[in-house]
């Protein structure tokens, strides 16, 4: 009976040095296949990505002189930051950790991997005009999506951020086209008032500093204080930090979207305000901001576009060119006994 225990715990601890081996045996050999899903082209060989979605919404973004547009907006000029990021994401998926969790037909379709019925589809083309495709599907959890490569049977499951891959014309824009370095800006006419930039000489043999017209700027770098042309009915001083504001608001200057429509022939529509710029090289730039209801637009002279800008965006900017903040009324000090 004894001898019977004994073989049986020897048995025992066997077979669980076995079950111990044959698991860490398949843990130290279990290697990745994400090497499936490697794009065969350099990243800055890809000159066209094409993302279209279960809806059939899509983009095509196109590379030309190193510069991405948005062929759906006319050649409109991309995020590059955002396509940098999105072609790094997909790089990235080769070096995951992973295994295929399918390999069927029915699995494509049940994970919304197959090639009439996907989330997203990407599209990569190249230099060589050879072209490379992406699956995007389902989500099993956060951050995480099933994927497979065009050609290929297996499907993974991957880390990728989604949003990255819209297929929104929208989410491509650069929105910050619009904006001005402020120390390039060296003229601003809103309505009847003229703001111009005062340059400061750096040698004055007489001991003063001497003002400077707008074409000697373009050889200056020391840029001074801002000059208001006072209309006739205006005597305050300008505000000096009121003036930078605008400067400052209008490099930081973002819009939201591109419109279809022209506001300017609709009969609800009002122009708010015309802000005339000139830089420091001689370049003019005419804003104009006009509203519709709650909606706020701008025109640009150097586009060709309407832009809809952010209710707080536009109010702002009308709010710092307006006469009460440029010209404040200076409030009496307290008389002191």
């Amino acid at each position: 009976m004894k001898l019977n225990i004994k073989s049986l715990l020897i048995l025992l601890v066997v077979q669980l040095l076995l079950a111990l081996g044959v698991f860490y045996g398949k843990q130290s050999g279990t290697t990745s296949d994400s090497e499936n899903l490697v794009v065969n082209q350099a990243l800055g060989e890809i000159t066209e990505i094409s993302i279209t979605d279960d809806a059939d919404s899509s983009v095509k973004l196109l590379s030309r002189d190193d510069q991405w547009l948005i062929a759906n907006e006319k050649d409109f000029p991309a995020d590059t930051g955002k396509i940098s990021n999105f072609l790094e994401s997909i790089n990235s998926l080769s070096s995951q950790s992973t295994s295929a969790v399918a390999v069927t037909e029915g699995a494509k379709t049940r994970f919304k991997v197959a090639d009439t019925e996907f989330s997203k589809r990407i599209k990569l083309t190249g230099v060589t005009n050879v072209s490379e495709e992406l699956y995007l599907g389902s989500s099993p959890g956060l951050d995480r999506v099933h994927i497979r490569k065009g050609g290929e049977d297996a499907i993974f499951v991957v880390k990728f951020p989604t949003y990255e891959a819209s297929s929104s014309s929208s989410s491509w824009l650069d929105k910050s086209i619009l904006q001005v370095p402020s120390n390039e800006i060296v003229y601003m006419k809103i309505g009847e008032i003229i703001l111009e930039r005062k340059v400061e000489s750096e040698i004055n043999t007489a001991g003063k500093s001497a003002g400077k017209n707008i074409s000697e700027a373009n050889f200056l770098g020391g840029l001074g204080s801002w000059q208001a042309t006072k209309s006739a009915d205006q005597t305050r001083p300008l505000d000096q930090e009121a003036a930078r504001e605008i400067t400052k608001q209008l490099e930081r200057l973002r819009f939201t979207n591109l419109s279809d429509n022209d506001h300017t022939n609709n009969p609800d529509s009002e122009e708010v305000q015309i802000l005339m710029l000139q830089l420091k090289d001689g370049t003019k730039i005419n804003y104009i901001v006009s509203k519709s209801g709650d909606n706020y637009f701008l025109r640009a002279s150097d586009w060709d576009r309407v832009f809809s800008i952010g209710s707080y965006t536009a109010e702002r900017l009308l709010e710092s060119v307006s006469k009460e903040v440029l010209f404040p009324i200076e409030t009496a000090a307290p008389n002191e006994e």
